[in-house]
């Protein structure tokens, strides 16, 4: 179950989860080749959720690339 919105089934959430890996995999990429994190911000080409809104979609980047470059 997600932490926000309604209850979802098996689908909703293996979609969720696949969106999350795929920005994980995007980000990490961006890290590797030393873009900044606006340059991440800037990539059109992120996969997207449907129930994922601009402001959510663009602070998930933000916390991942966070998470990775601490990692690091």
């Amino acid at each position: 179950m997600p932490g926000h919105g309604h209850l979802r089934g098996i689908e909703e959430l293996t979609g969720q989860l696949e969106y999350i890996e795929a920005t994980w995999k995007r980000t990490e990429e961006h890290i590797a080749q030393g873009h900044s994190l606006e340059e991440t911000l800037a990539d059109a080409n992120y996969p997207r959720y449907s129930d994922v809104g601009t402001n959510l979609h663009d602070g998930n980047i933000k916390a991942i690339y966070k998470q990775i470059k601490r990692a690091l």
